[in-house]
């Protein structure tokens, strides 16, 4: 089976997309992918084998082309793996570089939004050059993410129309909805611009997948369609290695791995505030390759409970999650955020699951990666320092239902993210959804 996957970024292990769906597609036999997506940055070496060829729009090419109206698009290789990825934009002048990197900063400004739309109605992405890729590819079904990129909605339903193959949506985010806090009219333009492409793609989506299950619950309502959760998986063969034993002396450690944004800083502040107020010797060490701050640095460590260690390889976060005996989950309060995020999944749910241990998820109880635990009974929450401190206490204090918290994390892993188990499944609905199509066609 050929499955054609059409995204905004490229496929690296260590970004969102990439560790996500090479999770789920990476080990799936007989089952081949062409990858299609708007970034002028080559794929890693790491992508999954099954992932055998790629065609890349640069994103700066392809909004010249509104205005050029040269073809843009190529097939290309991935990258060595001794080749870092190649920094986007390096023709540029010193001048342009400054603008590039203002709007970087600036992620979501009007004029990215612009430029979205103009690459998506004006680009000249429509070329024989892509045609040819698809059609020599025979892929039997077409898979797009569903999300805030125009171009890639806008791509999967010109494939689709250009080929009929079923097409099969997956959101990973919520942009669809209007519970949103904003002032910006271009936010606003942007958003109902895309919402129509949305709605086009799940409505002409033959299968439909979303992240989480607040998420089904949406959609459900919104288009009265079927849609299945799906997200990251993981390796559950195997047991972890049990939680090391409390010498005296050991302080209880507790790990965070992620970024700091969205206010998760302030959550983790709170946890290194509810550790002083437990009255434990414990210690709260953050992992994260995201640059901060003197300041902000200051503010993290200022319980002295909280130790900033900065970035690690991405191959020794599992080992860090082992050595730990509470790993801490960590959202932001802010209202903006918890309308944006509420149904998200974070990827670092099943790393944590994975490694056995039990879990302290701190932030709003609405979000979905926060209710997730209490959804689950796999691990334990809190939304403020004093229901923090209280569950440190309950963890520091009774090893045995600690070792169970720990137990019945892995055992929702293994049941519902085993790599094995989710694949299977995946390339069932698959084999079904095209053998169907070759039934209607003949």
């Amino acid at each position: 089976m050929r499955l054609l996957v059409v995204s905004a970024s490229y496929w690296s292990n260590w970004g969102c997309f990439g560790s996500t769906y090479s999770s789920i597609f990476g080990g799936i036999p007989n089952l081949e992918i062409a990858h299609v997506y708007f970034n002028l940055t080559l794929p890693a070496a790491d992508a999954p084998p099954n992932v055998t060829r790629f065609f890349k729009i640069g994103t700066k090419a392809a909004a010249k082309s509104a205005f050029t109206r040269r073809g843009v698009g190529e097939e290309v290789a991935r990258r060595a793996a001794s080749d870092g990825a190649a920094r986007e934009y390096t023709d540029c002048t010193a001048r342009e570089t400054r603008l590039i990197d203002f709007f970087r900063r600036n992620h979501w400004t009007w004029l990215k939004r612009l430029n979205y739309w103009l690459v998506a109605r004006f680009g000249r992405w429509r070329t024989p050059n892509l045609d040819r890729f698809v059609d020599d590819f025979k892929p039997d079904a077409i898979w797009t993410d569903v999300g805030p990129v125009m171009p890639t909605l806008a791509m999967a339903l010109y494939l689709k129309e250009r080929t009929g193959l079923p097409l099969i949506g997956y959101v990973y985010d919520e942009h669809y909805s209007i519970r949103r806090l904003s002032v910006s009219p271009a936010f606003w333009l942007y958003r109902f611009a895309n919402r129509r492409l949305i709605r086009r793609v799940i409505l002409e989506s033959a299968d439909f997948y979303v992240i989480s299950e607040g998420q089904r619950d949406y959609y459900r309502r919104k288009f009265g369609k079927e849609c299945r959760v799906l997200a990251r998986c993981a390796d559950f063969s195997g047991e972890p290695d049990p939680i090391p034993p409390r010498r005296a002396g050991r302080p209880l450690s507790l790990v965070y791995t992620g970024n700091l944004g969205n206010g998760r800083y302030k959550s983790l502040i709170a946890v290194g505030e509810a550790i002083k107020k437990a009255g434990l010797d414990a210690r709260l060490d953050v992992y994260s390759s995201q640059p901060i701050s003197d300041r902000l640095k200051r503010r993290l460590e200022s319980s002295g409970a909280v130790r900033f260690r900065g970035a690690v390889p991405g191959a020794e976060i599992a080992a860090i999650l082992r050595a730990a005996d509470v790993l801490v989950l960590a959202e932001g309060n802010s209202l903006a955020y918890r309308l944006r995020a509420r149904d998200a999944f974070s990827t670092k749910i099943v790393d944590y699951l994975r490694a056995g241990r039990p879990v302290l998820a701190v932030g709003p109880r609405e979000m979905n990666s926060i209710a997730y635990f209490d959804r689950h009974a796999c691990g334990l929450t809190a939304e403020t320092a004093d229901e923090a401190a209280d569950a440190l206490r309950r963890l520091a204090g009774d090893p045995e239902f600690a070792s169970r918290l720990a137990a019945d994390a892995r055992r929702v892993g293994r049941e519902l993210h085993d790599a094995a188990t989710v694949r299977q499944e995946l390339f069932r609905r698959l084999s079904a959804l095209t053998a169907a199509r070759g039934s209607a066609d003949a």
